[in-house]
């Protein structure tokens, strides 16, 4: 028992050396963004995540740095076929296209206090992209003319040197709304508009969480 008083004792004694004391915030801060994304080249939703790393250079100011990923796929052409050799059964042979990117950019952006623990937050940056697109044309050939029992698609390029692999720079502008839960932790809504020199436009939007770093 007298040990176990020494072993308490002990432990409150560091937990209040350690945690107690008042903690004093860092100019650094940490978000991720999750949630949807639109592309108007093609038109068609996908997913986005992103990571951002800002430092404070004034009450209201900061710059930083992210890196995004986003992923779009849909059905170029639903087609199902019934098996031949097991007429119960239908096979998908649905052609899906895809596209997907990563992004680098960097950001100076500030902060806009509308009540007690609530603000919003406008970011501007430029950024560098790297895409990958699938095929943008195809064609499905059906069994009278092939003599197969069941479809066959052939795959192009429509226009001659265009790459399926693209890099890009561009500009993107974000709006948040931020709700402070303490001085660390932070949630909200994210939403982003970016256009690069490839042509792609997107429009991001989903949910935020940041934590600042604390001493």
């Amino acid at each position: 028992m007298k040990h176990l008083f020494v072993f308490v004792f002990i432990f409150s004694a560091c937990l209040q050396a350690t945690v107690l004391p008042a903690q004093t915030p860092k100019p650094y801060m940490i978000s991720l963004q999750a949630g949807r994304s639109f592309a108007t080249s093609g038109d068609y939703y996908g997913l986005m995540t992103g990571v951002s790393l800002e430092k404070a250079t004034s009450k209201n100011g900061m710059i930083g740095l992210d890196i995004g990923f986003n992923m779009h796929s849909e059905v170029a052409n639903a087609l199902f076929v019934i098996d031949s050799r097991n007429p119960a059964e239908v096979i998908d042979m649905s052609y899906w296209r895809a596209m997907s990117g990563l992004q680098v950019g960097a950001f100076a952006g500030r902060q806009h206090k509308l009540a007690d623990r609530h603000m919003i937050r406008t970011d501007i940056g430029p950024f560098i992209r790297l895409q990958f697109n699938s095929n943008d044309g195809f064609g499905v050939y059906y069994p009278p003319i092939t003599d197969l029992p069941f479809p066959v698609y052939s795959f192009e390029n429509s226009d001659i040197g265009v790459k399926r692999t693209t890099f890009g720079v561009g500009i993107k502008g974000v709006l948040q709304y931020r709700y402070l839960i303490s001085e660390k932790w932070q949630i909200g809504l994210h939403a982003s508009a970016q256009t690069d020199s490839q042509g792609d436009n997107f429009y991001n939007y989903g949910l935020m969480f940041a934590t600042r770093f604390l001493r």
